[in-house]
């Protein structure tokens, strides 16, 4: 989504560098976008010292002279970051530039780092770095207004590009199913492979490309699904929701453990045809059980599977997700219309005018 963003407000005539933790590793170059990678591990007293050496990146020739000449930064205007493991990162480079900091609140887990995040923002200098609460769903802006105090809230939905008309829903033997999950709920993850392996029978040849970072961190979901005799179906994808190809290529798209979470590929999906099937305690908005997606209520393994055959066993079900799906995405959750919201934002910080709030996305930096 990062990517999207920066295209769209390249054509807005805006000036973009997307910056991504070196622990992720080599950022990709893409187009005219500059890329960078910066230290985001390391003591918080060295916090200071690694963003004046993004910096220092950016004015460098290897970036050709992006933010400024030779040692010097020049004028960046917004600091806009959407995990919240970038936010002090974000705040202290608005504080070692003036410009201001926008920051979306995409979880739960999220909205938990406001309070700190807003008195690190208010200290070192006279005045507290300048920014704005994006919340992508009016759950978590409900999360976000009672945490926020030095910064006003907005919602504002995420977009994604879409395609005018999906392919029209074909009968087949062979299905395939997608999980992204983040590994921090490994029960639900079980549960869901249990679900599916209870669903398997009806459907012989069905695939599964399971996130890797499901059995990362727990040597029990990887044992769940050998004793669910899924080996034989099961291939297990490094960094799933980042491979959007693969995932626009299946039917559908299970997302176990997203509790108090939007995710972009939600919308990605959707906008495509591949069926969305989620725990309730979802935070997107996009997210309308039995109309735009399906979601799960319970836990139990008997949960996924009935949501699984729900789609699959109903072809009028499926056919109907599909279409509501894409007509959302459409209408609502457009990629122009989020860079053209998001351009009102940063107008709003970078003017000093009051910013309009009305419901309508990483870090990157614009100028």
């Amino acid at each position: 989504m990062i990517s999207r963003v920066a295209v769209g407000l390249m054509q807005e005539g805006v000036t973009t560098a997307i910056a991504t933790p070196r622990s992720l590793g080599d950022p990709e170059s893409a187009g005219l976008t500059t890329h960078v990678a910066y230290d985001d591990l390391g003591w918080q007293v060295t916090l200071k010292s690694r963003a004046a050496g993004l910096l220092t990146m950016l004015a460098s020739e290897e970036y050709a002279g992006w933010a400024g000449s030779g040692s010097e930064v020049g004028t960046i205007d917004v600091i806009h970051a959407w995990g919240h493991a970038a936010w002090p990162m974000a705040v202290e480079l608005a504080r070692e530039t003036d410009a201001a900091v926008v920051l979306d609140v995409w979880s739960m887990g999220a909205a938990e780092q406001i309070r700190r995040t807003e008195r690190s923002a208010a200290r070192g200098r006279e005045e507290a770095v300048r920014g704005v609460w994006l919340a992508p769903s009016r759950g978590l802006l409900s999360q976000t207004e009672p945490r926020a105090h030095l910064w006003p809230c907005q919602m504002l939905h995420w977009g994604v590009h879409a395609p005018e008309k999906i392919p029209a829903f074909e009968k087949k033997a062979q299905w395939s199913i997608g999980v992204v999950c983040s590994g921090e709920m490994p029960e639900a993850t079980i549960a869901m492979l249990q679900g599916i392996a209870q669903v398997a029978p009806s459907y012989p040849e069905m695939l599964v490309f399971l996130d890797e970072a499901g059995v990362a961190n727990d040597h029990r979901v990887w044992r769940a699904a050998q004793e669910a005799g899924l080996l034989d179906r099961l291939s297990v994808i490094a960094d799933m929701e980042s491979r959007r190809e693969l995932v626009l290529r299946t039917d559908l798209l299970l997302l176990p453990d997203v509790a108090g979470e939007t995710r972009s590929i939600i919308l990605d999906a959707m906008a495509h045809g591949v069926v969305v099937i989620a725990d309730a305690s979802t935070s997107s908005d996009a997210i309308i059980d039995g109309r735009t997606a399906m979601t799960v209520g319970g836990r139990g393994a008997e949960h996924w599977a009935r949501a699984i055959r729900n789609v699959l066993d109903d072809e009028d079900t499926h056919a109907a997700i599909r279409k509501e799906a894409h007509r959302l995405i459409l209408t609502e959750r457009r990629g122009h219309v989020h860079v053209s919201a998001l351009m009102q934002v940063y107008e709003g910080l970078t003017t000093g005018e009051p910013i309009a709030f009305r419901a309508a996305g990483p870090p990157h930096s614009s100028r």
